[in-house]
């Protein structure tokens, strides 16, 4: 019996931090299993400094959170006003295939949609976990999401709550 392939979860470092500001990080241990994150992505969310919720993801790394190193070579992304993260996270997406990245920078997502590349948002990782009964409600996490420096627009939060049946007027 053949055995299923392993489908990367590929993480860029802005959810990883927001997630870790709110102490949810481990919610993306509960919708995924494993997660790694590209060397590049460790360096960002290591060597800039520290920040609220960093000790929470060092405390993952080797445990749920496994670092690939990446080395992109020649590889150019269409925009090169990328971050080294996102490059190397994209890289590693285009070369695995099947891969699913978690990433909410608008020129990361159009490159990856120009690649063909699937992903999600931290807001569609936040209804994942509703849909699987990881939380009971997904409005308390995105509004301490948008509390921590996340931006979500009141008109996009209404549309995902009500696609988890938490809409205000049903």
């Amino acid at each position: 019996m053949a055995s299923r392939p392993v489908r990367l979860i590929i993480a860029d470092a802005g959810p990883l931090i927001v997630l870790s500001r709110v102490g949810g990080l481990g919610l993306l241990r509960q919708v995924f299993g494993q997660v790694c994150i590209t060397d590049a992505v460790r360096d960002e969310l290591f060597e800039g400094g520290n920040f609220a919720g960093q000790a929470e993801i060092e405390a993952a790394l080797g445990d749920w959170i496994d670092v690939v190193t990446v080395d992109i070579g020649t590889w150019e992304p269409a925009n090169p006003d990328l971050g080294a993260g996102e490059v190397s996270s994209l890289y590693l997406a285009s070369h695995s295939p099947g891969s699913l990245l978690i990433l909410d920078d608008a020129a990361a997502r159009r490159e990856a949609d120009w690649r063909g590349l699937s992903y999600v948002g931290l807001i569609g990782v936040v209804l994942e976990a509703k849909r699987k009964g990881f939380i009971s409600e997904a409005e308390p996490l995105l509004r301490s999401l948008q509390k921590a420096g996340y931006y979500l627009s009141e008109r996009l939060l209404d549309k995902a709550l009500a696609a988890v049946g938490e809409a205000k007027h049903q």
